[in-house]
């Protein structure tokens, strides 16, 4: 039986089993509360990892799947309405919209982002893609080196470290990182057949063409006609610390990269040249370093610069990856989605 046969088959068991509980649970653990004929079912205890808390277009999604997406959700969120968070604190009970609070919407993007996954997993039977002996090694290898550095850094060590990112207990981690490599795998056959990835190619972003060196160059040459480099500098420079350093930089040796250093160390006051780093590209004005507060004996020295950064261009491959990510989430967007009252027992702390 293949790994995909036997995660499916323990899916089928966890939804008898789960099914059995609520039965029991009706007759023992609930409290029924009749409204116009609508029968509220409120359960008590500690939720189940197996719990079903909503459906996809009738896949079952369990307490399991979500509770590790929790954070990714929040991530999402996050970023899809960066008001909310300018004013501080936020409660996550406080009303979003369409009637929910915060942290209902988190759930419920998690559950659509388990769903992904899921959906993704379910695509190995039919492409017959299981996980090999050497995705089960490094899965092993992965989470024993958490285990370790958890274990070596912080109080509570691993379980505390597995509680915070979502998971019941170290089997739950393996399950969910089994579940998520067979997904990758899934995601890398699709984008290697041509057949396959087809039903997906439309939704691939245009690529993108990095061109920071021709506007660096087109900037350095304007310097170079006698126009005036702080007024360049404060109109195209993407250097965080510009606002925080307007009168430049001082610094020792080993304080920045080593192409910005180098370059600046080799010109004379006053002399502008340009260089490539990890952070884009760098034209540089030696200037005198800013002496106050540091050490005479420090082998200082002084540059503003302007960085007009490299663009994170993605490869063909995570174009690909992405496109086909975007087809599945329309699919889930598109489905038929039941959330569970239960869900709302997932914790979502921000």
């Amino acid at each position: 039986m293949g790994v995909y046969a036997r995660e499916r088959q323990k899916r089928l068991e966890r939804q008898k089993a789960a099914r059995k509980r609520i039965i029991i649970g009706l007759t023992v653990a609930s409290t029924v509360v009749v409204v116009g004929g609508l029968c509220l079912y409120l359960f008590f205890g500690p939720l189940q990892g197996n719990s079903v808390v909503a459906t996809v277009g009738g896949i079952d999604i369990t307490a399991d799947d979500v509770s590790p997406m929790i954070r990714q959700a929040e991530e999402k969120f996050r970023s899809e309405n960066p008001d909310i968070f300018q004013v501080g604190n936020v409660e996550p009970n406080a009303d979003f919209k369409g009637g929910l609070t915060i942290a209902e919407a988190i759930r419920q993007k998690a559950v659509r982002l388990a769903a992904v996954t899921l959906l993704l997993a379910q695509e190995a039977e039919r492409l017959d893609i299981s996980l090999s002996d050497e995705d089960f090694k490094e899965l092993e290898e992965e989470i024993s080196g958490i285990r370790e550095q958890t274990n070596a850094q912080s109080t509570g060590g691993f379980q505390k470290a597995l509680s915070e990112a979502g998971y019941r207990n170290e089997n739950h981690l393996k399950i969910n990182s089994q579940t998520n490599g067979l997904a990758q795998n899934v995601l890398k056959a699709i984008m290697d057949d041509p057949e396959e990835f087809a039903k997906f190619e439309n939704l691939m972003e245009p690529e993108i063409i990095d061109d920071a060196e021709d506007r660096a160059n087109e900037i350095l040459a304007r310097i170079r006609d006698g126009e005036d480099f702080d007024t360049l500098m404060f109109e195209y420079s993407e250097d965080p610390g510009l606002s925080e350093y307007p009168e430049g930089y001082t610094f020792g040796p080993g304080e920045f990269v080593s192409e910005f250093e180098e370059t600046t160390r080799n010109l004379e006051i006053g002399e502008i040249e340009m260089v490539e780093s990890q952070f884009g590209y760098h034209i540089i004005k030696r200037i005198e370093p800013d002496l106050e507060g540091r050490g005479s004996d420090e082998e200082l020295l002084g540059a503003k610069h302007i960085l007009i950064s490299a663009a994170n261009v993605p490869t063909l491959e995570e174009r690909k990856g992405a496109a086909i990510r975007q087809g599945f989430e329309t699919m889930v967007e598109e489905a038929e989605i039941k959330y569970a009252p239960i869900l709302n027992r997932i914790t979502v702390a921000l």
